[in-house]
């Protein structure tokens, strides 16, 4: 969104002779604001989420340098297996 935002600027000063430049700041600071508190929201849904079903599991599994190699090689593997099947399968 701020990319758009951005490249609608020099637009605008090129293309309009009225600017509006009170409405233009308000929007401007609205689309930030919904970026903040989107992330934020997703941010504590996830983390509020993980911490809730990790309390469930019966499995514990540390946290080491082995584990974050493994488990960045388990979505790599998912991903990739993922990207192959939706060329082999489209419904789009």
């Amino acid at each position: 969104m701020l990319v758009i935002i951005l490249v609608e600027i020099p637009i605008d000063f090129v293309a309009y002779q009225q600017r509006q430049y009170k409405e233009t700041a308000a929007n401007f600071g609205v689309g930030i604001v919904h970026e903040i508190l989107s992330r934020a929201i997703a941010i504590v849904l996830v983390l509020s989420g993980l911490s809730f079903f990790s309390t469930l599991s019966p499995l514990r599994i540390p946290v080491n340098i082995g584990t974050i190699l493994l488990a960045i090689l388990i979505a790599d593997f998912i991903y990739y297996w993922n990207h192959v099947t939706e060329h082999r399968i489209r419904f789009f």
